[in-house]
């Protein structure tokens, strides 16, 4: 049976245009699932989230299915509390489209939207990159137990470790010969996937730095307050 879908709002509409555009959707339109949610900008979503239960209901009444989408740029502490918030809700049901959310969602069952970084359908992810300052391409496709191999630039022997295949940057031949044996070795393929997706869960949660950031505070603090007290004896 053919269902008819409609996304989520793209536009930023005034808060009344979009509850009158519902408000037909959810009374006349031949519409079978409606996906609700701001999915470009984070800085919207306050004109209009306020509106979002009475829109479910009323969307409900008239028969759909809803499903919350989130945000598909994850950058700012607030767009992960917001990400976080929706993906941790029970219903109705929730559509990820970053890293951010399928990490906050976990093992509950979800939907993957058209904005989500598909690192899980793709067979391997390589970072070629001469310098990272970080490395989140790795970073998320390790945590969607996408198998990886990137160079040696910058931090990328940090965020990838031994759960990847690290090699020389500026080396196209080891860059070749590690992607051709990843290919041909699915086995290997899978070893690096869980090994990634392990080592992102264990290592480079937002919990852990900021415990790590305490630490070293109050490490700070600790050798201030021995020298000071070295000075007066």
């Amino acid at each position: 049976m053919t269902k008819l879908t409609l996304g989520p709002i793209v536009y930023h509409w005034p808060a009344d245009k979009r509850r009158d555009f519902y408000a037909r959707i959810a009374d006349e339109a031949p519409v079978d699932e409606v996906y609700l949610g701001e999915v470009i900008c984070s800085k919207r979503a306050p004109f209009h989230e306020g509106d979002l239960p009475e829109t479910i209901a009323r969307l409900e009444r008239g028969g759909k299915t809803v499903v919350l989408s989130t945000l598909a740029e994850v950058m700012l502490k607030r767009e992960r509390k917001a990400t976080g918030d929706i993906a941790t809700m029970d219903a109705p049901e929730i559509e990820i489209n970053n890293a951010a959310g399928l990490y906050a969602r976990g093992t509950r069952p979800h939907r993957i939207g058209p904005f989500m970084n598909a690192y899980n359908e793709a067979t391997i992810a390589v970072s070629p990159s001469v310098y990272e300052g970080f490395g989140f391409p790795c970073g998320e496709a390790m945590s969607c137990g996408t198998p990886v191999i990137a160079t040696n630039g910058g931090s990328l022997p940090e965020v990838v470790g031994d759960a990847g295949i690290v090699v020389q940057h500026s080396n196209p031949p080891a860059l070749a010969e590690a992607i051709a044996a990843m290919l041909d070795d699915p086995e290997m393929r899978a070893r690096y996937g869980q090994a990634g997706r392990e080592r992102i869960l264990a290592k480079f949660k937002w919990e852990r730095a900021a415990r790590e950031c305490v630490d070293v505070y109050r490490q700070t603090i600790a050798d201030a307050d021995n020298r000071l007290e070295r000075a007066r004896a």
